[in-house]
């Protein structure tokens, strides 16, 4: 495998893989720990009125959902001619970012908790297609890196991964939204 024609710049590089380790660690955490809910109602700011106030729920939740169709872009970037400004490895990064940004803001949401029946799915859903994308970036990362590295078949399934991991996501959002605004 040759190298590729155009070398990245060194911000892109380093925001790709700043991106994909900030959401390997964030999705260990997610899986592995849970936000203590406040221990008496006298605190000055309780940290769990996020995910116990309706008017906070919506607000994160949106902001979930507006950062699920900003990411969406790299797909339109990538097949639409009407939007092929900008580098597409910058596109890459931008769409690393608003990953990371989405598995922050999945954290006030949720408090770290999975939820069980259609909430489990979904925080499963979100963060395994999070996971995939941090390890296609590594792959896509290693690619640009290393000359004769058999990073592209793996690059390759694992952006599938991604993909594949996203598809029931929009859904999962849709009965999500239904349940919590119809029952």
């Amino acid at each position: 495998m040759s190298q590729p024609t155009k070398p990245w710049h060194g911000m892109e590089v380093r925001g790709l893989v700043t991106a994909a380790v900030s959401a390997v660690i964030l999705v260990t955490a997610i899986s592995v720990m849970t936000i203590p809910y406040s221990r008496t109602v006298r605190q000055d700011i309780p940290l769990d009125i996020l995910w116990r106030s309706g008017f906070w729920q919506q607000v994160t939740g949106f902001l979930l959902l507006g950062f699920s169709l900003i990411g969406l872009s790299l797909y339109f970037r990538k097949h639409w001619r009407q939007l092929r400004f900008g580098s597409f490895s910058s596109w890459r990064v931008l769409h690393g970012i608003l990953g990371v940004a989405g598995l922050i803001v999945l954290v006030a949401h949720t408090g770290m908790r999975f939820g069980s029946n259609l909430n489990l799915a979904l925080m499963i859903v979100f963060v395994a297609a999070n996971l995939g994308g941090a390890f296609a970036a590594a792959g896509i990362w290693s690619r640009y890196q290393f000359t004769r590295h058999p990073s592209h078949r793996w690059r390759r399934r694992m952006v599938w991964i991604h993909v594949l991991m996203l598809s029931p996501l929009p859904a999962l959002i849709a009965l999500h939204i239904l349940s919590v605004y119809y029952f």
